[in-house]
C-alpha cells in the first residue's frame, strides 16, 4: 500500500493528439513499411476499427499494439503506440485520410499521413526500424523451452537504445521473464557489423501445429538536451514454428512434464545409519543447459516400510560451468518403520529429451541404509502393523422401520418420466407469452388511435344492442337517446374527442356533400333534434316515425365502424 500510495498521478486530463506517420515516409515496391499511430491515452480507452479506410492498392493490417508511461513533471502521461503493416500493390503516391478513434467516449481525429511508394527499390533506400526475432529452433515440441533473441540494431540517428515492456505476442506460447539476460554486442547486418541491444530469454509452446510467433517492445528513448527522442513502439515480422506432440507415454515412468536435456547426480543421504521412527533427509540435484523454473521433482513412492514426505527445494550446491548451466536440489524427508531396510527407496523419474525424441530414464537409484532399534522395546512393532492386527468390526444396518413410510408409484427419478419434458415447456410458453404481451403493449403505446377504435367499436355493438332493446319496447325516447350516442361513440375517434362532446355538425363532417345533404343527414339531424328536445323539454316529433328510422340508421351505424 506505502508503494502504491507514493506512485505518481496519471495525467489524465490533457487534451487527447493523435500522430500518424509512415516509417519510411519514400520506398521503393515490396520494402518493408509500418503505418504508426501513437496517442498521449491510456490504450484500453482506445476503441478503434480494426479496418482503416485505405485509397485502392494500399492494405493496413494491425500487427502490435501497447502501452508505456512517460514521466511528466510529477505525474506520468501514457503513450499508446497502435502498428499497421503496409502492403502496396503498385508504385504511386498513397494519402491515408483523417479518421475518428474513441477515446475516454470523445471521438478524437487522427490526421492524415502520406506514403510514396517508387518503382524500384534502392538499397541506399531508407528501411522501416524494427527489432529482429531470432529462435534456436524453430521444429520442437509441445512444451519444450525453446530460447529466443530479440535485437535492435543501433543506426547512425538513434544510436543504440535500449528495449522495454518486452512481449511476444502469439496465442499459444508462454514467455519465461524470470530468466531474461540484455547486453551490448556487434551483430552482422547487410554486410556490416552493428552494435546491437539484445535480449536473450526463452518461450514454451502449450499447443501442437504450426503456430505464428512475434516480438514487441518499446525503445527506451533519449532524454538529453536539445535531442530529445520519445519512445517507439517496434515489433518484428512474425516466426513460424512448427509444435510437434510428444510421443505415447506407455514406455516411461515417472514423467513429470520436463522437456529437455537433464542430468541427476548420485543422491545424496544425511546418514548412512539411523534408528527407527527418526529423520533422513535424501537430496537429490539436476542439471541442465535449460531452465530448470518448471522442472518437477519425482513423486516420492509409496513403499511399505517407508513414510515419505512430499520434496521440499534444498540449497543448491555450486554449479560446474563445464558440465550445465542451470542446477536444481530437491529434499525428500524419509522415516524408516521397520529394522528390516536395507536402502532408500527408488523412485521412478524420466524427461522427455528433444534432441533423442526419446524419453529418458533417470529413475533415482537405491543408497544403502542401516537401520536400528536401539532403545525400542523388545516386543515394539510399528504402529501401521498394530492396527492391521486389531480385529476390525464390520458395518451393520440400522433396525427396521416401525410404520412404514411415504410411498410413491414409480421409482423412476422425475427427469426421467414422460410429463417432465413437457414441464420444461411451461416457463418457456410463460415467457413467451410475456414478451407477445409486451411486444403488444410497446405496440399500443406507439399507436394509440388504434386502441381508441378498439375501444369505439365495442362501445358501438354495446349501444347497438340497447338500441335494439329499446326499439322492440317501443320507448321512442330510449331508442333516439342510444340512436345518438351510437352516432357519437362511432365518431370520436376521428378527432379524437370524448363522444358525448360531439354535436350533430360534426358526426355530419365524416360524410360527403351528397350525403350530408340527402337521406343520411335528414335521418342524422332527425335525431340528435329530437335528442334535444327531450333534453332541454322542448315539443318534438313523435316516437313511432322515428321509430321507423332503424332500418337506415343501421345502415349508417354500419358504414361507421366499417371505418373505425
Amino acid at each position: 500500500m506505502q508503494l502504491m500510495l507514493t506512485q505518481p498521478a496519471t495525467d489524465l486530463r490533457s487534451p487527447v493528439q493523435a500522430r500518424a506517420v509512415f516509417d519510411p515516409p519514400v520506398v521503393g515496391l515490396g520494402g518493408k513499411v509500418i503505418y504508426r499511430v501513437t496517442l498521449n491515452a491510456l490504450e484500453s480507452s482506445v476503441q478503434m476499427a480494426r479496418q482503416v479506410a485505405t485509397p485502392p492498392g494500399l492494405k493496413l493490417a494491425p500487427t502490435a499494439r501497447g502501452q508505456i508511461m512517460q514521466p511528466l513533471g510529477n505525474a506520468l502521461r501514457p503513450l499508446t503506440a497502435l502498428n499497421f503493416d503496409v502492403q502496396a500493390t503498385r508504385p504511386g503516391f498513397y494519402t491515408v485520410p483523417e479518421f475518428a478513434i474513441e477515446i475516454y467516449g470523445q471521438p478524437v481525429l487522427v490526421p492524415a499521413a502520406s506514403l510514396e511508394v517508387a518503382a524500384r527499390s534502392d538499397p541506399a533506400d531508407a528501411t522501416a526500424r524494427q527489432i529482429i526475432l531470432e529462435l534456436a529452433h524453430t521444429n520442437v515440441f509441445v512444451g519444450e523451452s525453446v530460447k529466443v533473441r530479440v535485437c535492435l540494431p543501433g543506426t547512425v540517428s538513434h544510436g543504440v537504445e535500449g528495449l522495454t515492456q518486452l512481449q511476444f505476442n502469439g496465442d499459444f506460447f508462454l514467455a519465461d521473464k524470470s530468466n531474461l539476460r540484455q547486453e551490448v554486442r556487434p551483430m552482422e547486418l547487410q554486410g556490416r557489423r552493428v552494435p546491437t541491444f539484445q535480449i536473450e530469454t526463452s518461450v514454451t509452446p502449450i499447443a501442437t501445429g504450426p503456430q505464428n510467433l512475434s516480438a514487441q517492445a518499446f525503445t527506451t528513448g533519449k532524454q538529453m538536451p536539445g535531442a530529445n527522442t520519445p519512445p517507439m513502439l517496434l515489433d518484428s515480422d512474425p516466426v513460424m514454428v512448427l509444435v510437434r506432440p510428444l510421443p505415447p507415454e506407455s514406455t516411461t515412468k515417472g514423467f513429470t512434464g520436463f522437456i529437455g536435456n537433464v542430468t541427476v547426480d548420485r543422491p545424496r543421504l544425511g546418514t548412512n545409519t539411523v534408528r527407527v521412527g527418526d529423520t533422513v533427509l535424501l537430496v537429490v540435484t539436476f542439471h541442465s543447459e535449460d531452465s530448470l523454473a518448471r522442472l518437477v521433482p519425482p513423486v516420492p513412492p509409496r513403499v511399505a516400510g517407508w513414510q515419505i514426505f512430499p520434496p521440499a527445494p534444498a540449497e543448491v550446491p555450486p554449479p560446474d560451468a563445464r558440465v550445465s548451466k542451470y542446477s536444481a536440489s530437491f529434499a525428500y524427508t524419509l522415516i524408516p518403520l521397520t529394522e528390516e531396510i536395507q536402502q532408500t527407496p527408488e523412485m521412478p523419474f524420466s524427461c522427455f529429451d528433444p534432441v533423442q525424441a526419446a524419453y529418458r530414464d533417470l529413475t533415482v537409484p537405491p543408497l544403502p541404509l542401516t537401520v536400528t532399534a536401539d532403545g525400542l522395546p523388545t516386543d515394539w512393532k510399528p504402529e501401521s502393523w498394530a492396527n492391521e492386527a486389531k480385529p476390525r468390526s464390520r458395518p451393520a444396518l440400522s433396525a427396521l422401520a416401525e410404520s412404514p413410510g411415504k410411498s410413491v408409484a414409480s421409482l423412476v427419478p422425475l427427469q426421467l418420466r414422460s410429463w417432465f419434458f413437457l414441464g420444461q415447456l411451461v416457463p418457456a410458453g410463460a415467457l413467451t407469452g410475456l414478451w407477445l404481451w409486451d411486444r403488444q403493449r410497446r405496440f399500443l403505446e406507439r399507436h394509440p388511435e388504434l386502441e381508441r377504435r378498439r375501444r369505439a367499436r365495442r362501445a358501438l355493438r354495446r349501444e347497438k344492442r340497447a338500441l335494439h332493446r329499446a326499439a322492440a319496447k317501443g320507448d321512442a325516447p330510449g331508442f333516439v337517446r342510444r340512436a345518438v350516442a351510437a352516432l357519437q361513440i362511432a365518431a370520436a375517434p376521428h378527432f379524437p374527442a370524448e363522444p358525448r362532446a360531439l354535436v350533430c355538425g360534426e358526426v355530419l363532417s365524416l360524410f360527403n356533400t351528397d350525403e350530408r345533404s340527402g337521406r343520411t343527414g335528414e335521418v342524422i339531424r332527425s335525431l340528435f333534434s329530437r335528442d334535444a328536445a327531450e333534453s332541454f323539454g322542448a315539443a318534438g316529433e313523435r316516437g313511432a316515425p322515428l321509430l321507423n328510422l332503424k332500418p337506415e340508421l343501421e345502415g349508417i351505424l354500419e358504414r361507421m365502424e366499417a371505418r373505425l
